[in-house]
């Protein structure tokens, strides 16, 4: 017995019968199956397979169809969700923007609840951001790669992206300014302008003008789409936006320059040379400048100087300041040594500087400031707001004060001394009248005031290059259009006569797009027709001051005038069709621009007509090109 027997070890197996003792087992060969029908573990055969495999796929799509069913569920319900969340918001901001649009008028400036007007626009502003964060998010983006609407998409984002820069850089800086200023209390009283919080407001309209004058820009680049509740929503946008940068650029400018040109703080008083044009012989810049005087301004206190004709002027043997050969070759050197002649330049800076010299030429120790520049049209309007005057048994009201100070006074006397001493009496009467009325009208003036600064009948120049560079690109500065963005054609006019027949001028001016080029600068027809109103039967029942002394050889009841036509900032002239087929007179440059020059002699009652090709520059989503043209009545 072996020890493995003595502790009870475990049997082990008998020996297969026929294995010998010494022999090698050998394994049985597994790799051949007996295919047995009742076999539980046999293979699949191909057909089962097949049908397997497609029974995977399908439970597989039906998990990438559900999946992707769900997803675009989820994704419609999330625009659904943002849109109604956005219209929400969109209706809040359509009551502020109601609530706002005073703003937009000056003239209802002073009646403006600042509190109410301030609460708005934090309205606004929550709705834009309101908005912004529905519809801006880029789960909207994927809708801007659509097929045809997709453009609309984009417009109203991008739309949304521009009034949320708005709302989140511009109304916080413009609610600072409500709060500052207090319109209700603008006022002239006694003479005194004063301007309540002007000065505070200025820091933050600085701010806010250049978001809103981006703004507009970026509204205007925005193509609009197919959907016409969306175009128009862009439209009423690019307005709108429109709208509120003009009035914060203008405020802004005006908030900047108006403490120190009026010395509202009482450090450095004001001296400024007033020219009265008289449109009834035009310069380029509006009228025959007949009448010059000073007003002063001291702490906000305005005081009106003497009067004086241009004829008490000395004319010069040589020009009060060095002018360019440009000037000299369009306007000769009389540009520089006639008063009377010192605005035949449209430029109105460079005649506010040479009348500046002129006059403190003629009258030494005395320092021009600025000069100011204004018409009957600007006063006619200005008495309208505040009530006529009668000087010499004549009434000079809101209807009828361009007419008497341009055409009627040279049917009551042909006396220019007499003429001359009206006028000057006219000037101090109306003075006297609108500073009387003004405080009870200061509203109504400053909307008279804007109305006849859109037509050319009031400018402004400072000799003080810091305002004066907030005076520029206004219309109050009466320069050259030098932004090919805001294209002009300049058509200003220039007596011929030495008449006063110019009151009989009528003009028209028709501006349609020719074609746009490939390069973004487009070609505009411009048609322009010109008419001596004045009735051939009641030539010789003018006065003979008014038909003029027959200089440059035109005779009684004939109109003259020297046109000069200036392209746009960086366009030129394609081609012109004139009247008698012939050419410019003169077709030079000036400060950049091409300008042709043309004289004009119409008989009374004639008209002609004559067109000019235009071509401005090549400024992507430029405007419309529009016609800047010496004022008229």
């Amino acid at each position: 017995m072996d020890l493995q027997d003595t502790l009870g070890g475990a049997e082990q197996p008998p020996e297969p019968p026929d294995q010998k003792a010494g022999q090698t087992v050998v394994a049985p060969d597994l790799s051949v199956v007996i295919d047995d029908p009742h076999d539980r573990r046999r293979k699949p055969s191909r057909r089962g397979r097949i049908r397997a495999a497609k029974q995977r796929r399908r439970r597989r799509r039906r998990i990438i169809i559900g999946s992707v069913f769900t997803v675009l569920l989820l994704y419609l319900a999330f625009l659904g969700v943002s849109a109604l969340m956005a219209l929400r918001e969109a209706k809040s901001a359509v009551q502020a923007v109601r609530q706002l649009t005073s703003l937009s008028d000056i003239g209802n400036l002073g009646n403006v609840n600042t509190t109410a007007a301030a609460t708005a626009l934090d309205t606004l502003s929550d709705s834009i951001n309101g908005i912004e964060t529905w519809v801006g998010n880029p789960g909207w983006k994927p809708l801007e790669w659509v097929p045809y609407y997709g453009k609309d998409v984009k417009a109203a984002r991008s739309m949304i992206h521009v009034a949320n820069t708005v709302a989140n850089d511009a109304m916080p800086q413009l609610r600072n300014a409500l709060g500052s200023i207090k319109p209700a209390e603008f006022g002239i009283t006694g003479g005194t302008v004063s301007l309540p919080g002007l000065a505070d407001a200025a820091p933050s309209l600085q701010l806010a003008n250049p978001v809103m004058t981006q703004a507009a820009a970026d509204l205007r680049q925005i193509q609009p789409g197919h959907i016409g509740a969306v175009t128009d929503a862009l439209e009423q946008g690019k307005a709108l936006i429109g709208t509120v940068a003009d009035l914060t650029d203008g405020l802004s400018r005006f908030a900047t320059v108006a403490p120190s040109m009026l010395d509202l703080n009482n450090s450095q008083p004001r001296t400024y040379l007033v020219l009265a044009q008289n449109n009834a012989e035009l310069r380029a810049t509006g009228g025959l400048p007949g009448s010059w005087g000073t007003l002063t301004v001291a702490g906000g206190r305005m005081t009106l100087g003497e009067f004086i004709p241009e004829t008490q002027l000395p004319i010069l043997d040589q020009p009060v300041i060095p002018l360019e050969s440009e000037e000299t070759n369009l306007y000769t050197d009389a540009l520089g040594r006639i008063p009377h002649d010192v605005n035949l330049t449209p430029e109105f800076p460079r005649a506010a500087a040479i009348a500046k010299a002129m006059w403190e030429q003629a009258n030494p120790g005395q320092t021009i400031d600025g000069v100011i520049a204004l018409d009957p049209v600007l006063l006619q309007s200005l008495l309208g707001a505040v009530g006529g005057v009668t000087v010499d048994g004549m009434t000079l009201d809101g209807q009828n004060a361009a007419k008497v100070l341009l055409h009627e006074v040279y049917a009551k006397s042909a006396d220019a001394n007499w003429q001359n001493e009206f006028f000057a009496r006219a000037a101090h009467a109306s003075f006297a009248r609108i500073v009387d009325g003004a405080n009870a009208n200061v509203m109504a003036l400053v909307g008279a005031m804007r109305q006849a600064v859109g037509g050319g009948h009031l400018l402004l120049w400072s000799a003080q290059g810091a305002e004066q560079r907030q005076i520029e690109d206004t219309a109050v500065a009466g320069m050259l259009n030098d932004t090919p963005a805001q294209p002009k054609l300049g058509i200003y006019f220039n007596d011929l006569g030495q008449s006063k027949m110019d009151w009989y001028l009528d003009r028209r001016t028709k501006v349609t797009l020719d074609h746009a080029n490939a390069d973004g600068s487009k070609v505009w027809t411009v048609n322009v027709t010109l008419t001596n109103t004045l009735d051939p039967a009641d030539v010789d029942s003018t006065p003979a001051y008014v038909l003029g002394d027959g200089a440059h050889g035109i005779t009684p009841g004939q109109l003259g005038v020297n046109v000069f036509h200036y392209t746009p900032a960086g366009g030129r002239l394609v081609s012109w069709q004139l009247p008698d087929g012939g050419d410019f007179d003169l077709l030079t440059t000036h400060d950049g621009h091409t300008v042709g020059a043309k004289a004009f002699v119409l008989d009374p009652g004639q008209s002609v007509t004559y067109t000019l090709s235009v071509q401005t520059a090549a400024t992507p989503n430029a405007a419309d090109l529009v016609v800047a043209q010496t004022p008229l009545l």
